[in-house]
């Protein structure tokens, strides 16, 4: 762990030097400025915009706003059911935002702790099976045995989106509704709109949302999607509150339509898990591991999805997502470190399917930024109620999309980008001499790359200074050679920067 964060923090490399750009990526933004830009004439001409957004490379989104029916069902629902005024609200959902951003990961250890802080307080002392005198040297099998209690004690099924500290009552799952409905609708459709850019092909016929909540996943798919393609969608959530709240939300409404009717077809609620028969093309979770007590228990709840992605495809998705901090990102690495290790291969490989690693990792090995968080950001409007049209908000989260089989079956034979590195910093300065941009490469490592504007190809630094940390980085570095002595170079083309611009305004000022 800590020689990746120092290798990162440390070595920075000059993309003029070592960094080229890619022969796909050129390609194809000359196609779509010809597409676009028919009657330019220079060659130079840099594409604009619109060329960019329709790049697969360029994965980011402008503000999203929910659906109308979702947005005007919400509002009716609140008004129909909560007492609550609009203030109110926006300051408890607020605190509920807060809480649920704030949330630690924890371990077994941390659990039991917890656990006998709590009991000591609360309770006399009782006979439990924790009942050591030496919690150090407590073993494996003991701290099992342990959670093993205290999970038949309190929670029948870990399949619940309610953790031991939080339960989402009718008045939690309100303030719920207002403060997580629409951030939770933009990084879903996020996640989904890079499936459908990067493998056009792939269309779903079946939902699998685990800890679904208020639905919100299945309006960002069919939103992603044409509504309609699909058509069965499985709905597992504990919570009977957070379950009447969806399936309100997800009614039909208008004259001589049955009460009973949906806005989309197959919906079907479920409480607990049903048996692994029931698969889907596109399985997702989201927000659920940071509220799931322990590794163990974590670590079966990601098996179980995986075991059910697959459908009629004989392939599909695995989608997680979680808050954008250290927690909920250490959480998915527990996932994916689950995923790709030895210890599972053989449920990996049930019929045939190996794993691959569709998002945001270009690699399967070990991750360069162990330590620290990779996010991406997206941005939205809220519901009716509390809109800001001028002000969108930002909404940071961490994701991770695994496929079963290889993914590029479904993409276009003539894009390559499952081998180009990631972008993982935050949006560049547009306006500095130079663009300091943070990759994931494919070999593993992690490292911050300085783009200089005179010595990189201008149609690439137009990308890069438009990009955001989740986009894919059109270049390939040139060689796999020591960095150590290219601190030089960047001081190099800082100072021939420093001189150009110095150039630049004294020309002005004539």
């Amino acid at each position: 762990m800590k020689t990746a964060a120092t290798k990162y923090f440390q070595k920075t490399v000059s993309g003029t030097k070592k960094y080229a750009v890619a022969a796909s990526f050129v390609k194809k933004m000359a196609a779509l400025k010809q597409e676009l830009q028919p009657n330019a004439q220079r060659e130079s001409q840099l594409p604009s915009r619109l060329a960019l957004r329709k790049h697969p490379c360029h994965l980011s989104l402008p503000p999203l706003t929910l659906p109308d029916h979702l947005d005007r069902a919400a509002i009716d629902y609140l008004r129909e059911h909560c007492l609550f005024s609009i203030k109110h609200l926006n300051q408890l959902s607020a605190k509920l935002n807060n809480f649920l951003h704030e949330r630690p990961i924890l371990t077994e250890m941390e659990i039991l702790e917890k656990r006998r802080v709590s009991q000591a307080i609360n309770n006399p002392p009782v006979e439990t099976p924790d009942d050591a005198e030496n919690f150090e040297d407590t073993n494996q099998s003991k701290i099992d045995d342990v959670l093993k209690y205290y999970s038949e004690k309190s929670i029948s099924e870990p399949a619940a989106s309610s953790s031991p500290s939080f339960r989402f009552n009718k008045e939690n799952s309100q303030l719920y509704l207002v403060g997580r409905l629409a951030p939770n609708f933009a990084t879903a459709c996020r996640v989904l709109y890079e499936i459908r850019k990067r493998c056009p092909l792939f269309v779903p016929r079946s939902l699998f949302d685990f800890a679904s909540g208020l639905g919100t996943y299945t309006w960002a798919a069919n939103t992603v999607w044409p509504a309609g393609c699909i058509r069965e969608h499985y709905l597992v959530e504990a919570s009977t509150h957070m379950t009447s709240i969806s399936e309100f939300l997800l009614l039909k409404r208008g004259k001589g339509i049955p009460p009973s009717e949906t806005v989309f077809p197959g919906v079907r609620h479920r409480r607990f898990l049903p048996s692994l028969q029931i698969n889907a093309d596109l399985v997702m979770s989201g927000y659920v591991l940071l509220e799931v007590a322990g590794e163990v228990e974590r670590m079966k709840i990601v098996e179980n999805l995986w075991q059910r992605t697959s459908g009629f495809l004989t392939s599909g998705f695995l989608v997680l997502i979680e808050e954008g901090t250290k927690a909920g990102f250490s959480a998915l690495l527990e996932a994916r470190d689950r995923l790709v290790s030895s210890a599972v291969l053989p449920v990996i490989k049930r019929g045939g399917e190996d794993m691959h690693m569709f998002a945001p990792c270009p690699h399967l090995l070990k991750c360069g930024k162990v330590g620290m968080t990779c996010s991406s950001a997206v941005r939205y409007y809220q519901l009716g109620l509390t809109k800001d049209e001028a002000y969108p908000s930002v909404e940071n989260f961490s994701y991770l999309v695994v496929s079963r089989g290889d993914w590029r079956r479904f993409a276009s034979p003539d894009e390559a980008e499952h081998v180009l590195p990631r972008i993982v910093s935050t949006l560049p300065n547009p306006r500095a001499p130079a663009l300091d941009v943070d990759l994931c490469l494919p070999n593993g490592d992690c490292e911050r790359v300085t783009f200089s504007r005179t010595g990189t190809d201008r149609t690439l630094f137009f990308f890069l200074k438009n990009s955001a940390a989740g986009d894919i980085a059109p270049c390939l570095r040139s060689t796999e050679d020591s960095v150590d002595e290219e601190a030089e170079d960047i001081d190099d083309e800082e100072r021939v920067e420093d001189e150009a611009d110095a150039v630049e305004e004294g020309g002005g000022g004539k």
